[in-house]
C-alpha cells in the first residue's frame, strides 16, 4: 500500500473537494437553465413557424433527459386573434381556421 505524506492527503482530498463542487455546480446550474433553454425554444420555434399566430403556455414542464421522460401539465396553444384579423386585412396568406388547444396533463415516457 502506498504510504502518502500529510502534504499528499491535502492535495488528494482538496482536488477530491473540487471535483465534487464542479459537478455540483454543473448539475444545478443544467436543472435551472434547461427549463429556461426549452421554454424559450419552444415558444420561439412554434411563434417563429406559425408567422406569429401562435403562443404556448404550460403550468409546470419535468424534463428527465437520461430516461427520456416529459411530463407537462395544463398544455395550451393560444392564438393570436389580432394578427389573424390583421392576416385577413392585409390580404396577406392565412389559414382558414384558428385553433386553441388546451391539454390535460401528460406524461411521456421515452423508455
Amino acid at each position: 500500500m502506498t504510504k502518502f505524506t500529510v502534504r499528499q492527503r491535502r492535495v488528494l482530498v482538496l482536488g477530491f473537494i473540487i471535483v465534487a463542487a464542479l459537478i455540483t455546480v454543473g448539475v444545478t446550474g443544467w436543472n435551472f437553465f434547461k427549463y429556461r433553454l426549452i421554454k424559450h425554444k419552444v415558444s420561439s420555434l412554434l411563434y417563429k413557424n406559425s408567422n406569429g399566430l401562435y403562443t404556448v403556455e404550460y403550468d409546470s414542464l419535468q424534463v428527465d433527459e437520461v430516461a427520456g421522460d416529459l411530463s407537462i401539465t395544463h398544455l395550451r396553444l393560444i392564438p393570436d386573434t389580432a394578427k389573424y384579423r390583421q392576416l385577413h386585412e392585409d390580404q396577406q396568406p392565412a389559414p382558414s381556421l384558428l385553433v386553441e388547444l388546451s391539454i390535460p396533463p401528460a406524461a411521456y415516457f421515452g423508455h
